[in-house]
């Protein structure tokens, strides 16, 4: 991939479609994926949907770990590759593998020491809480080779190559597709146009063990192109050095705030699960259920996201603060433009869209709910994300950490308990408290980039 090429060809507009479409289509094959997994445990009953639910949070603060390497590695690499610096690029990649390795070793250790008291902090029904257990530990898991292939993808994501990460993750969604049902269901348990699907009946076992495996064979091809041509970055075979502390520190001093505004979100909102499961199975179920329709939502932002974070690292490099600028502002308009069609799509279609997964009425009502409260707020979030993409690509990512803290522990947390249960909302009380949070969470990210502090941010 000519970084050249990208930075120099084309108006914002390309640039910024280039890298981001490839990147929403990769984000659209694990949504699809979560959608499709969540249909194949919903035949199995509801305790088994609400156990995945209720784990779907807790991997989203999993995931928000493996930013300390993924937004450490983008910035600097992004910068350097802006600037024509191959040996700094290589530099910070080699050191964000070994960070990769050694957090994901010690996340999937400590994971599976720690789920079954974690998933007893929410008090659940007994067979809600032993599938969470088996569930969650597989995601543990998992996080080990999701993690360790993280600076690769980095890498490719900097120069503005979100292509070949497509690819690989379509192999492994595909893999993943193929493997679930075999393992999920007993012979004859599910029969689709006349193919018996199931074969080893592991239950939500064998959903877990699917995701386990696609992950694996994700990293086994991006190492393969490590050493090769396809890799933005040249990999000499033989030179894996010279180690520098200075540059791990660089990489978590970026990193770690970025991971810690990403983790305080879903942290928070775990917390509040504890006070949902109050209400029984079916809110819970219903939040599951939102979460991953809203990751439809997700998909173009979190590729627009992208390209704008790789895009601000590459002008910043070639030290060009005001071009960054113009393409972080047609990034705004798109958001706008974007979020309007799908918060009045969310809002219309929330009913159908919730009992498409489980139309039981303990379910569909606090699902919808749900989906319509954020739907609505997602107008304010999509632009701050904009805002908080161009902060990451920059290295400016302690405003998020704090803005993050800000809007979910000291906004979220006490307005969703005052609304669920001394005046007696509920779960609709809960969802609110979510809106609000996320509304003031964007207009803070906004006024943060509106500072410019980032244009003159050293890394």
């Amino acid at each position: 991939m000519d970084v050249a090429a990208i930075y120099q060809k084309g108006g914002d507009l390309r640039k910024i479609w280039s890298i981001a479409w490839p990147g929403s289509l990769s984000m659209l094959l694990f949504t699809s994926l979560s959608l499709v997994d969540l249909k194949w445990i919903s035949f199995l009953g509801t305790a088994p949907v609400a156990a995945v639910s209720l784990c779907t949070n807790i991997v989203f603060i999993i995931f928000g770990a493996s930013y300390i390497v993924y937004a450490g590695t983008l910035a600097l690499v992004s910068r350097a590759l802006g600037a024509g610096d191959q040996p700094a690029a290589r530099t910070s990649l080699f050191h964000a593998l070994v960070l990769a390795a050694l957090l994901g070793l010690l996340c999937a250790g400590l994971g599976y020491l720690i789920s079954p008291p974690l998933i007893g902090f929410f008090d659940l029904e007994p067979e809600v809480e032993r599938l969470s257990i088996i569930y969650l530990r597989l995601l543990f898991l998992h996080f080990f080779f999701l993690t360790f292939e993280t600076p690769l993808i980095a890498g490719f994501n900097a120069a503005g190559d979100t292509r070949t990460p497509l690819v690989i993750n379509g192999i492994a969604v595909l893999a993943n597709v193929i493997l679930a049902p075999v393992l999920i269901y007993r012979p004859g348990e599910m029969v689709k146009a006349g193919l018996d699907l199931g074969y080893f009946g592991w239950g939500i076992f064998g959903a877990g063990l699917a995701t386990v495996f696609a992950a694996m064979l994700s990293a086994a091809l991006f190492f393969a192109l490590l050493p090769t041509r396809r890799f933005p970055i040249h990999w000499p075979t033989r030179q894996l050095g010279p180690w520098d502390p200075g540059e791990l520190t660089r990489i978590i001093r970026i990193g770690v705030p970025a991971s810690l505004a990403h983790i305080f979100r879903p942290l928070s909102t775990l917390l509040l699960q504890k006070i949902l499961a109050g209400y029984g199975t079916g809110p819970i179920a219903g939040f599951g259920i939102g979460l991953r329709w809203l990751g439809i939502n997700w998909i173009f932002f979190g590729g627009l996201g992208l390209a704008v974070s790789a895009l601000t690292g590459q002008h910043l490099g070639a030290g060009s603060p005001e071009r960054a600028e113009a393409m972080i502002r047609r990034g705004f308009l798109l958001a706008f433009l974007v979020q309007a069609v799908s918060t009045a799509a969310y809002f219309g279609w929330a009913a159908p869209l919730v009992a498409f997964m489980d139309p039981s009425p303990e379910t569909l009502e606090p699902g919808v709910a749900f989906l319509q409260w954020i739907a609505v707020s997602l107008m304010f979030s999509s632009i701050g994300g904009v805002a908080a993409a161009a902060l990451v690509g920059a290295g400016d990512t302690q405003p998020l950490m704090v803005n993050a803290f800000l809007s979910n522990w000291l906004v979220k947390l006490p307005l969703a308990w005052v609304l669920a249960q001394p005046l007696g909302l509920g779960p609709t009380g809960i969802w609110a408290a979510m809106a609000v949070s996320l509304v003031v969470e964007g207009i803070i990210n906004l006024l943060w980039y509106r500072s410019g502090s980032w244009k003159r941010r050293v890394i």
